[in-house]
C-alpha cells in the first residue's frame, strides 16, 4: 500500500502506509519463503498492516490474516505459520493468551512472535517476553520500526533452517547419523548457550524422548555435571575388575566418549584412563599384600587385565617396581 491509497486511514495510523524507502538491507527472497500471519481485531489497522509492506520482497509470504485471537489460534494450528504479528487486546481471546496457547497447543514449532499493542503497560510487555515473544512494537509505529524488527526475526529464522539444513545433511550422508548428530549436540552444550531455535532443530533429529531432556539438563547444568562424574566413578569402582572401556562407562551415563573425556578431566583434573587404573592399582596392591600367594597372571586378570606381561609393565611404571617386588616389600 502506498501513500496515495491511503486517504481512508486516520492520521494516527500513517506510520502503515507510507512507501518503503528501500536502504539495501531488504531480505532477498529465498526460495522457500517464510509464512507471516496477522491477528488484529481492528479491521482498519489489520488492512493497513497487511499492505504497509512488500512482503514477497522479505521472503515473507502473507498466508492468512484473523480478527481475534480464538480464530488466530484456530488458524495458526491449520496453517503452522513461522511468523506472527499480533496485538495484544482484543476480543475473545486476548493476545497473551492466543500466544501461550500458541505454544502448548503447537509445540513442535518454533513460531516467531511480534505483538503490537497502544498500551504500555509494563505488565503486559513482562507477560509476553515470559512468552518468548520476539518484540513488542507500541502503536502506533512507524514502518521503519516493523522493518527493523522483521530482519530480526528473518535472521533467527535463516539461523534456524541453516542449523536444519545441516543436521538434515548429516542425517541423509551419515550412516550413524544419529550418534554423530548427538556428540555434535553434546559439543555444542559443552562450548556455548543454545537458543531454541538450535535446540528445537537437534530435538527434531534426535527426538523429543526423556533422553533428550535428561541430556540438555546434565549439559547445561553444573550441578548435574558433577552427578555424571560421581556416576562414572561409582561404575568404575563396581566394574573395574571386568574389560572396561571409555564407551561402555559413556553409554552408562547416556553421553559421547569424548565428551564424557573432556569433563572427566575439568572435573576431576584425571583422564578417565587414569582413574580406572588408579582403581584397578590400587586393589593390586591390596591383594599383593593380603594374598602373597596369588600368581601374576592371576592377579592381573583378577584386576581387569588380560595380559599378565602388560599389566607388571603397567605396575612398575606407576608404582616404581614390579608385582614381586612390591610383595617382598610388603611383608
Amino acid at each position: 500500500m502506498h501513500a496515495d491509497g491511503g486517504s481512508a486511514l486516520t492520521d494516527k495510523w500513517k506510520g502503515f502506509i507510507f512507501s518503503l524507502s528501500w536502504d539495501g538491507h531488504v531480505h532477498e527472497e529465498a526460495q522457500t519463503m517464510y509464512s507471516l500471519m496477522i491477528v488484529e481485531d481492528e479491521e482498519l489497522i489489520r488492512e493497513g498492516m497487511k499492505g504497509c509492506l512488500d512482503w514477497p520482497a522479505y521472503g515473507i509470504e502473507l498466508i492468512g490474516d484473523a480478527a481475534d485471537g480464538r480464530e488466530g489460534l484456530e488458524m495458526a494450528i491449520a496453517l503452522r505459520p513461522d511468523i506472527v504479528l499480533t496485538d495484544v487486546v482484543m476480543a475473545e481471546m486476548d493476545g497473551i493468551e492466543f500466544v501461550r496457547r500458541l505454544r502448548t497447543d503447537i509445540p513442535d514449532k518454533t513460531i516467531r512472535v511480534i505483538m503490537i499493542s497502544g498500551h504500555e503497560d509494563v505488565e503486559y510487555i513482562k507477560s509476553a517476553l515470559k512468552l518468548q515473544v520476539v518484540d513488542y512494537l507500541l502503536k502506533p509505529f512507524h514502518t521503519e520500526e516493523l522493518e527493523d524488527v522483521l530482519r530480526k526475526v528473518l535472521r533467527e529464522c535463516d539461523e534456524e533452517r541453516a542449523m536444519r539444513d545441516r543436521l538434515s545433511s548429516l542425517e541423509r550422508n551419515v550412516g550413524a547419523s544419529r550418534p554423530l548428530v548427538r556428540e555434535r549436540f553434546q559439543q555444542e552444550l559443552m562450548s556455548r548457550e543454545l537458543d531454541e531455535a538450535e535446540l528445537a532443530a537437534y530435538r527434531d533429529a534426535l527426538g523429543d524422548g526423556d533422553e533428550f531432556g535428561e541430556l540438555t539438563a546434565v549439559l547445561r547444568d553444573k550441578p548435574d555435571q558433577r552427578k555424571v562424574v560421581r556416576a562414572v566413578t561409582a561404575y568404575m569402582q563396581r566394574s573395574f575388575r571386568e574389560e572396561l572401556s571409555l564407551a561402555q562407562m559413556a553409554a552408562h551415563v547416556h553421553l559421547s566418549p569424548n565428551y564424557l573425556a573432556n569433563l572427566y578431566k575439568k572435573e576431576t583434573g584425571a583422564t578417565v584412563n587414569d582413574a580406572l587404573t588408579g582403581l584397578r592399582l590400587d586393589e593390586a596392591k591390596r591383594l599383593l599384600r593380603e594374598e602373597p600367594g596369588v600368581l601374576i597372571a592371576d592377579l592381573a586378570e583378577r584386576v581387569g587385565y588380560k595380559d599378565g606381561k602388560y599389566f607388571t609393565k603397567l605396575f612398575k611404571r606407576e608404582v616404581g617396581m614390579n608385582p614381586s617386588e612390591y610383595r617382598e616389600r610388603s611383608r
